[in-house]
């Protein structure tokens, strides 16, 4: 079943600072039952006792952790876990696509990615980007509330001892009213500005980001077999050929193309994603970050293009 977006959002939004619905929150190596904490520390539920994940800060103000508590209405707590060893992001990312109708189970960060991307109805829109070309690839509009942002560590001291690997997994929740992108997330736990006046998630120099997009709700392209076929385009100096499909696919290359049958060797580093607005045909590149807009110029087989910020045109060949 398609991502129900509103439904993954709405559950994001209840559980985002508190264990999730089936019970359990993660830690590195295993789960911690909700119930039987409640057991083990004379916490139950009909005195007031309710999970809760509360922030701790430094003494200027940053969070640097979090710890799992019992917590009553009046403030009294009772720890459960504190935050070495918490690791619950992608548990809460399972739970929300879940309530979103997208079934998904997977503890690990890596793993989860690895399975999202395998799903037919999941276009990856950047893979392992920086932060200002995840920006762009954002600020395409085509990446929307519900779809998933993974963060790949990059540096040496970051998390866990600097491992090379996807460590984290955040809910993006759409652009909010001063135009600032915002996510969900558990470990630490995120919402909207909430801790508040928390920071957006782009931070260069710590992670890369792969935008992974759920297909639901994206515009059916009624015109695909036009655009189907190679493209010339020529910006900022540079010429190149670009093929696209019906599926959705676009492919580049900077050989010309000898008949409309050619094709261009697939892979990674050429692949992009386009999508039908109205007037208009916007490209993600996966590898690079690169955004396009196509707006058409009054020909069918022309249009005016942005290659992130450069002008150029792209012309229909072989028609």
């Amino acid at each position: 079943m398609a991502l129900n977006r509103s439904a993954a959002l709405e559950y994001a939004a209840k559980y985002w600072n508190k264990p999730c619905s089936d019970g359990y929150f993660m830690l590195s190596d295993k789960a911690v039952r909700i119930s039987q904490k409640r057991k083990e520390l004379k916490a139950p539920e009909s005195d007031g006792w309710e999970a809760r994940f509360v922030p701790e800060f430094s003494s200027d103000g940053h969070m640097v952790g979090e710890s799992a508590v019992f917590q009553k209405p009046n403030g009294d707590e009772i720890l459960i876990h504190g935050w070495d060893g918490l690791a619950d992001c992608a548990h809460y990312i399972c739970q929300c696509l879940k309530t979103g109708n997208v079934s998904v189970h997977e503890m690990s960060v890596p793993k989860l990615v690895k399975k999202l991307r395998a799903q037919s109805d999941v276009k990856t829109l950047g893979m392992k980007l920086s932060r200002t070309a995840a920006q762009q690839i954002i600020d395409l509009g085509v990446f929307k509330g519900g779809d998933v942002i993974v963060y790949f560590n990059i540096d040496p001291q970051g998390d866990y001892g600097g491992k090379a690997d996807y460590t984290h997994s955040t809910l993006f929740l759409g652009i909010d009213s001063s135009g600032v992108g915002r996510i969900a997330c558990h470990t630490i736990c995120r919402h909207q500005h909430l801790p508040k006046n928390e920071e957006w998630w782009l931070k260069d120099g710590r992670y890369a980001y792969t935008l992974i997009h759920f297909t639901a709700g994206d515009r059916v392209a009624n015109d695909a077999d036009h655009f189907q076929g190679w493209w010339k385009i020529e910006y900022f100096g540079r010429t190149e050929y670009y093929r696209f499909d019906t599926s959705g696919r676009v492919r580049w290359t900077s050989k010309a193309p000898k008949a409309a049958s050619d094709r261009i060797e697939s892979g990674a580093k050429n692949l992009g994603h386009w999508f039908r607005e109205t007037r208009q045909v916007l490209i993600a590149w996966q590898s690079t970050g690169t955004a396009e807009r196509w707006a058409a110029v009054g020909k069918q087989n022309k249009y005016d293009i942005k290659v992130n910020q450069h002008k150029g045109t792209a012309t229909k060949l072989f028609t």
